[in-house]
C-alpha cells in the first residue's frame, strides 16, 4: 500500500512540475512579448507529415512508395532518376498506423502503383504477425479497389544497423521493383 501511495505522490509531483514549467514559460514568453508555443497533440497516424506535400503535386505521381523508416529513407531520386516516384514513408510507423494514412498518401494522390514496405516495426513492437498481414492485405485490397497496383518490397539482407539497408541494399531492392513497375505490355 505505502508503495502505491509512494507512486501516486511521485506523479502528482511530475505533473505539478510539468504544469509549473509551463506556467513558467508561458510567462516568460508573454514577457518577451511572443506566443507561447503550444504543442499539438500527436497525430497517431502521421497525416500531417505530407499532408502539404501532397496538396502541391501537381499532377498524379505514377508510383508511391509507401511505408516505415525503410521506405521514408529510400533516395528514390538515386535510385529511380527522372521517374518522379512520390516517398511516403514514415519512420517508427506500424502497419495500423500505415493503414490509418493509406487513404490520405497513397489513394487520394491516385498513381498507377504503390509500393508498400512495412511490418519492421510491428515485429519490434511484438504484435502478432497475422495483424502485420492483415493490414498489408487491408492496404492491397483498398489500392485495387481503386485501380491501384500493389507491390510489396521485399527488404533487402544487406543492411547498415541489421534493419535499415545499405546503399547496396537498396540498389538491390530497386533492380527487383523495376521488373514490376515497368510491366510489359
Amino acid at each position: 500500500m505505502a508503495y502505491s501511495g509512494m507512486k501516486t505522490h511521485r506523479s502528482a509531483a511530475v505533473i505539478g512540475l510539468m504544469c509549473l514549467s509551463f506556467v513558467a514559460g508561458y510567462g516568460l514568453a508573454r514577457l518577451r512579448g511572443r506566443p507561447y508555443p503550444v504543442q499539438q497533440p500527436r497525430d497517431p497516424f502521421g497525416l500531417e507529415k505530407y499532408k502539404d506535400a501532397n496538396t502541391r503535386l501537381a499532377a498524379p505521381p505514377s508510383v508511391v512508395f509507401f511505408g516505415d523508416s525503410i521506405i521514408e529513407l529510400w533516395d528514390l531520386e538515386q535510385f529511380f532518376p527522372g521517374k518522379g516516384y512520390v516517398n511516403r514513408g514514415i519512420g517508427g510507423q506500424a502497419t495500423a498506423e500505415m493503414l490509418g494514412r493509406f487513404y490520405q498518401d497513397v489513394i487520394d494522390l491516385k498513381p498507377s502503383f504503390v509500393v508498400i514496405c512495412g511490418g519492421v516495426n510491428d515485429r519490434r513492437l511484438g504484435l502478432p504477425v497475422e495483424e502485420s498481414t492483415a493490414n498489408i492485405k487491408a492496404m492491397c485490397d483498398i489500392a485495387v479497389a481503386h485501380n491501384i497496383k500493389s507491390v510489396i518490397a521485399r527488404v533487402s539482407d544487406k543492411t547498415v544497423d541489421g534493419v535499415h539497408p545499405s546503399d547496396e541494399g537498396y540498389r538491390e531492392m530497386s533492380e527487383r521493383l523495376v521488373v514490376s513497375l515497368n510491366p510489359k505490355p
